[in-house]
């Protein structure tokens, strides 16, 4: 599906939503400033909202795609690949300083820094990368 915004003003077709989760129910008073809140979110009351929004846009003949339920659609039968290994040590180093480093560029092709030595060799265990490297 190409995305295609031609107007600002034109009628809406579909739109991406995104159902709040328990994410909300996480936000505590401390935070609202850093995530640009006036008040406090409750999370039964977002969620009566959000459905509630979805609806009159579904009746007003928009469609309404769920981003959870595309994802879980694009990620059926997927194999993660542990960044780090099966190490915990080894994943929290590698996740926290470089694993977000590491871009899927195209299916097969992926760049990520030469120092995520566990994420490379688990890469190729899995038959996910092969022995090529570029120049550094």
């Amino acid at each position: 599906m190409p995305i295609c915004v031609e107007s600002e003003i034109g009628r809406l077709r579909r739109v991406l939503v995104h159902r709040p989760g328990p994410e909300i129910d996480r936000v505590v008073p401390d935070m609202m400033e850093q995530l640009l809140f006036d008040d406090i979110l409750y999370g039964e009351e977002a969620r009566r909202e959000h459905d509630g929004f979805c609806a009159v846009m579904q009746t007003a003949g928009v469609e309404t795609l769920d981003a959870e339920a595309l994802l879980a659609e694009v990620l059926e039968g997927a194999e993660a690949v542990p960044c780090g290994g099966a190490d915990r040590l080894v994943q929290e180093r590698e996740q926290w300083t470089d694993g977000a480093n590491a871009f899927a560029l195209a299916p097969g092709v992926v760049l990520l820094y030469r120092r995520n030595r566990r994420t490379l060799e688990e890469l190729v265990a899995r038959g996910r990368a092969g022995p090529k490297e570029r120049a550094p």
